[in-house]
């Protein structure tokens, strides 16, 4: 009997050792594959990440476009303007000198008479 004691005891020794070697060995592979899932987690994040700082940048390039080209927009009116201002001087002063020359001939013509 007591043969058969030692002999269920061992047998039940090496059953839970079997056991917890089988649990070691799960709580190893679960621990790789929860590496393996943070790993892939963190890669998906910084992905993430670097396509919202691509998007980031690609609007601040548009916005800096925009805001050059409303630049260039403000000073091609502000020079179409003061062209338009110098051309009405130069067409005052063409009509002054037109009506001084009129002026002129016709001052000559009365003394001509």
């Amino acid at each position: 009997i007591e043969r058969e004691r030692a002999l269920m005891a061992r047998k039940q020794r090496e059953e839970e050792d079997r056991l917890l070697s089988e649990a070691k060995a799960d709580a190893e592979l679960l621990k790789k594959e929860v590496l393996a899932v943070g790993d892939a987690t963190e890669q998906a994040e910084v992905d993430r990440m670097e396509k919202e700082l691509i998007e980031c940048n690609r609007a601040i390039m548009t916005r800096k476009q925009r805001e050059e080209e409303d630049r260039l927009l403000v000073e091609a009116k502000t020079e179409s303007e003061l062209l338009n201002k110098e051309v009405l001087v130069a067409e005052d002063a063409a009509e002054r000198a037109e009506l001084d020359r009129l002026e002129k001939e016709s001052i000559e013509r009365e003394r001509a008479l």
